[in-house]
């Protein structure tokens, strides 16, 4: 629905992002990159995969990840871009149609990178 060109108007992503921000997600995502600082991994996901054939897909995730014990930390720092890991965390904003951000985050069950 975000990406350039969708068939989606305005208003129609206005009320998913209104339904979206607040919410708690769980989703499977593809790494891109991950980043640590402070005790906390900064995990930015692969494009948002999209059914339109027309559309531009911009959209990413950005997950701001607090491991919980030493398996969360370890299964982090190994990692690779266009490993999936699954990551739940509450969406606190969608920024420039580009970005879904979601803050705090967790791993999520089952905890082995595909």
């Amino acid at each position: 629905m975000f990406a350039l060109g969708s068939e989606y108007t305005d208003l129609q992503r206005d009320i998913l992002r209104k339904e979206l921000v607040g919410s708690v997600v769980e989703w499977d995502i593809r790494v891109y990159e991950i980043e640590h600082a402070n005790g906390i991994y900064k995990v930015s996901s692969q494009p948002i995969p999209i059914k339109s054939k027309q559309a531009i897909n911009m959209m990413r995730a950005s997950f701001s990840v607090y491991p919980q014990d030493e398996q969360d930390h370890e299964l982090l720092r190994q990692a690779k871009t266009n490993d999936r890991i699954r990551i739940r965390g509450k969406v606190q904003d969608i920024v420039l149609r580009a970005v879904v951000v979601i803050e705090p985050a967790l791993l999520a069950s089952p905890l082995a990178i595909n």
